[in-house]
């Protein structure tokens, strides 16, 4: 998957690596913005904060970027964008809709909902899982993508 152009294509080619490599949720990945990724003390780094949705801890941290996502060409993508969210259009308003009975959802939430609708057309979920005669990282991975997605879009 190398066209990452559109919203969909990025969270599909990154968030999925992003999530194995710093362990964070998919959800706090989803939110990430171009300004949360950035170098400090030489070291390449993604910021994790409340500013930009909801964390779990409620606080802001740095995970520092492993080198496989510097190889991979993380840092160029980020940088293709001046402002804004990574994984998503920005568009006025963080909610989708704002009717009374039917309460809109941030962004981030619809595109960490779609990125999971994506993964289980690929045949993963929580009742059935594929065998594997990949190698032991990609099974990894691919594992705790699968269950931080069901478990962050089973919890609204």
């Amino acid at each position: 998957m190398s066209d990452t152009t559109r919203a969909g294509a990025s969270a599909r080619r990154w968030v999925p690596w992003l999530c194995a490599y710093t362990g964070a949720r998919v959800g706090e990945i989803t939110q990430l913005r171009a300004e949360d990724v950035f170098q400090q003390d030489g070291v390449d780094a993604i910021r994790i904060t409340p500013d930009a949705g909801t964390v779990k801890t409620r606080s802001t941290r740095v995970v520092p970027l492993h080198e496989h996502l510097l190889a991979q060409g993380f840092l160029n993508f980020s940088r293709t964008k001046d402002k804004g969210p990574l994984f998503y259009e920005a568009k006025e308003g963080r909610l989708l809709h704002d009717e009374p009975t039917n309460p809109g959802k941030p962004r981030y939430v619809k595109a960490r909902e779609h990125l999971a609708d994506w993964v289980r057309s690929l045949g993963s979920s929580p009742k059935r899982r594929r065998a594997y005669s990949r190698c032991p990282k990609a099974q990894a991975a691919e594992q705790t993508l699968t269950l931080r997605l069901d478990r962050s879009c089973t919890r609204g």
